[in-house]
């Protein structure tokens, strides 16, 4: 019955042609190019997008569970690839943006103080200051390969850890934490 239940609720969703996709693309495209984001940043950009594609999807009256992410963002990405041919220099700015933003690493410099076996590999080292600093090693190192199979060797090492910041889903938390993703390793 749930499972009946849930094909009528999507059922307007699917059942879009896609005449219906080019139109709704076309009228969110009018929509965010009457609005001024010559000086907006991606997700300003993204934001916009997405409340005039809920303008759109009002005016039209169609029914479309919004608390139901998946659906919605299959939704948003079907009307995306309609929308990317009529509105091309919304989607040039953000391809442009997205190529910009690569992520900036920092260093700190200090006595690799511990690592921790979890599901990941954590690093923490006490820079300079005294202040303990605690990275996560979740793929290549660089300038870790002669302790792969012995990372307890880097303990009590003075070592230049490369980083950068970057949000995770933590499961059991239920939630987007900051992280500082080990990116390289120098021994001092």
């Amino acid at each position: 019955m749930k499972k009946l239940i849930l094909a009528f609720l999507f059922l307007p969703l699917l059942a879009f042609s896609q005449e219906d996709y080019k139109g709704i693309a076309k009228e969110t495209c009018e929509c965010i190019q009457k609005k001024d984001l010559s000086n907006a940043s991606k997700k300003s950009i993204e934001v916009a997008l997405g409340l005039c594609m809920f303008e759109v999807i009002q005016a039209r009256n169609i029914e479309v569970d919004m608390s139901d992410g998946e659906t919605m963002r299959k939704f948003g990405e079907k009307v995306g690839m309609q929308m990317a041919p009529q509105c091309p220099d919304i989607f040039a700015r953000l391809a442009d943006e997205a190529e910009a933003t690569v992520p900036e690493s920092e260093s700190v410099s200090g006595v690799i103080k511990s690592i921790e076996e979890k599901e990941f590999l954590f690093v923490t080292l006490k820079d300079e200051t005294n202040k303990e600093v605690r990275l996560v090693w979740l793929r290549h190192v660089e300038g870790a390969d002669d302790f792969i199979s012995d990372y307890k060797k880097l303990i009590g090492k003075k070592a230049t850890l490369t980083y950068q910041n970057l949000e995770l889903f933590n499961a059991k938390a239920k939630g987007y934490f900051g992280y500082k993703e080990l990116l390289a390793l120098q021994l001092d």
